[in-house]
């Protein structure tokens, strides 16, 4: 990963970016899709995101409430 990715959903670029999604090819590379982290805590709300992104903000921190500790 590097250290400046755009973010998926408000589509800036953000330097602490935060995976959200993977875009698997049956023919061709795949993509990994990124957001910052304001827009993964929104993504991370909704129903049909996927459990692992909660786990992964959680470690970070993170929780759809916001940032724990800070």
């Amino acid at each position: 990963m590097s250290d400046r990715e755009w973010c998926a959903r408000c589509h800036r670029m953000t330097g602490d970016p935060v995976m959200i999604g993977a875009v698997e090819s049956g023919s061709g590379p795949g993509a990994i899709v990124y957001a910052c982290p304001s827009c993964a805590l929104e993504y991370a709300a909704n129903w049909f995101a996927p459990d692992w992104l909660r786990e992964d903000l959680a470690a970070r921190g993170m929780e759809a409430g916001g940032l724990r500790g800070a």
